[in-house]
């Protein structure tokens, strides 16, 4: 048992896990802070969440690409400055709650109880294409 052989080994043994794990953790956290932002907002307002997002990760890593000798410290703190940031706010997206989603037979639905006007508009009537105003045996007929 010596402390330091233990230590070793252990990181040895333990980072090929460790790290993957926190990893997939980092970015789940992210995801779903992510989504909550973007289904409490409405739907053209998820589309500029999301394309501000991607800038945000564009220039961030534009920044890093373009600046070799940037320090580790400057890099870590971007991190941490963007997670920290998404992660607010996807806690306070959450707590808001999602926007109210409508499917299409509700919208359906109501537009047949206020009244189908589809049928107010002239239809064309076109000779042996079986047209509204003819049945289908007076097809050929004529």
């Amino acid at each position: 048992g010596d402390p330091a052989t233990n230590r070793a080994l252990r990181n040895r043994i333990m980072s090929p896990f460790e790290v993957p794990l926190a990893g997939a953790l980092g970015i789940g956290v992210l995801v779903v802070a992510l989504s909550r932002l973007l289904l409490t907002s409405s739907e053209l307002g998820a589309v500029w969440v999301a394309v501000a997002f991607a800038v945000v990760i564009l220039g961030a890593g534009a920044l890093v690409a373009t600046r070799p000798r940037l320090s580790a410290n400057v890099v870590a703190a971007l991190l941490l400055v963007g997670a920290l940031g998404t992660i607010t706010a996807g806690v306070v997206a959450g707590a808001r709650g999602e926007r109210v989603f409508h499917s299409l037979s509700e919208e359906h639905a109501e537009e047949s109880e206020e009244g189908d006007h589809a049928s107010d508009v002239p239809q064309p009537i076109i000779p042996g294409a079986g047209g509204i105003g003819e049945s289908p045996d007076q097809e050929g007929e004529g």
